[in-house]
């Protein structure tokens, strides 16, 4: 899963904290990292309409697109498209290694 260089052991990278967070509260839905190519997520399932996670999750494909194209690792659209293709492909045969996901309560 990972393309992360994690042959040696070293300390848990977090991101920082969205500065309008910082600036107007909010609260925190999701967490993920990639430990030992095992995904790993801590979140809250806040929402009453589960579609709202299909929001969610299309924002962050958006965010990342545009990411990869600002760093000139390809254009917004085809890095949309590599994502659709990876989350349809996934959701219909789960991935080798297993992570763990921990609900916040």
């Amino acid at each position: 899963m990972s393309t992360v260089d994690q042959t040696e052991p070293r300390p848990f990278e977090a991101l920082q904290i969205p500065p309008a967070a910082l600036d107007q509260g909010g609260i925190e839905v999701l967490r993920a990292a990639i430990i030992n190519d095992g995904l790993h997520v801590t979140l809250r399932p806040v929402f009453d309409d589960t579609r709202m996670w299909g929001r969610v999750l299309a924002d962050i494909a958006r965010q990342l697109a545009h990411a990869y194209e600002h760093q000139g690792r390809g254009a917004a659209a085809d890095v949309i498209a590599n994502i659709r293709q990876g989350f349809d492909t996934d959701l219909n045969t789960p991935p080798e290694t297993q992570g763990a996901i921990a609900p916040l309560s």
